[in-house]
């Protein structure tokens, strides 16, 4: 499944000091993140799994992208692989 993950998965660049895109999988609730270094390139990237859309979506809208990732999944204690 992760060898597809380009083809079922659009990403969405959003505005952040760390996070360069997200992406969405709602077949599983995957959350997949790109993360980005100073310079803004991708430096690793991060699916979580089984994340509620509602989370995904106020991860979309939210004015700090690093702080609710950290917040609402990352301390929510969602699984997740590098990938």
């Amino acid at each position: 499944m992760i060898g597809d993950i380009d083809h079922e998965v659009s990403y969405e660049p959003v505005a952040s000091s760390n996070v360069h895109s997200i992406g969405y999988r709602v077949s599983d609730h995957s959350l997949f993140v790109w993360f980005k270094n100073d310079a803004g390139a991708v430096t690793h990237r991060v699916i979580y799994y089984d994340v509620p859309s509602h989370v995904y979506l106020g991860l979309r809208t939210a004015a700090s992208k690093g702080k609710f990732l950290d917040a609402n999944v990352k301390k929510a204690g969602f699984k997740f692989s590098y990938f």
